[in-house]
């Protein structure tokens, strides 16, 4: 074997070393994906959501420990290091496969149920925003019923007290219109009414 013909073969430390860097990188994927999951909220479509995202956006990590470890055993077969294992279940290669199917097998599922549980968080988004639109109104509802009672109190005790009319009437505070919109006031209560809900209308 020719010197150029030797350095063409892989050394057996780099099989040794993506092998390695390969698991550790599968093994911090799948903790931290372990560490996502908890607390599990399922009921909550928020939860669901978000933990979905996560998941693929960490998905390229394991991908890439399992590019190396197959990296890693392309290099022993080249330099004739591997060899055939009696029974799948001690071959890390039959565990690698079996870890990358199910890997896909998950983010295949992520893929149909992600729109879903999106679905259903907006649903629920949208029955919070109405409820506190409700809750707005409610309130305002109750503020314009307050200063519509007030402002009709105030009026009434205008209207019924001569002096108290007059000495608006003399210090400006009510022009001519004004005036004349009091004295149809006094002499139709009901038109009072209407045009106070006319004015909070």
């Amino acid at each position: 074997m020719t010197p150029s013909q030797q350095n063409d073969i892989p050394s057996p430390l780099a099989a040794i070393s993506l092998k390695l860097v390969g698991a550790a990188t599968i093994l911090v994927a799948m903790i931290d994906f372990i560490l996502l999951l908890f607390p599990p909220q399922l009921s909550e479509p928020a939860w669901l959501v978000g933990t979905m995202g996560s998941i693929v956006e960490r998905g390229i990590v394991p991908l890439v420990g399992i590019a190396l470890l197959i990296a890693g055993y392309w290099v022993d077969t080249s330099i004739g290091k591997s060899s055939r294992k009696a029974s799948l279940v001690v071959d890390a290669r039959f565990w690698t496969c079996l870890l990358s199917s199910l890997l896909g097998l998950i983010f295949i599922l992520i893929m149909f149920l992600y729109p879903l549980n999106a679905n259903r968080q907006l649903n629920t988004e949208l029955a919070l925003i109405e409820n506190q639109s409700e809750l707005a109104t409610e309130e305002l509802q109750g503020r314009l019923n307050e200063q519509l009672a007030q402002s009709k109190t105030q009026i009434d005790a205008l209207l019924a007290d001569e002096s108290q009319f007059q000495a608006a009437v003399a210090s400006g505070e009510l022009d001519a219109a004004q005036i004349e919109q009091f004295e149809r006031f006094r002499s139709d209560p009901q038109e009072l009414d209407s045009f106070l809900s006319s004015q909070v209308g």
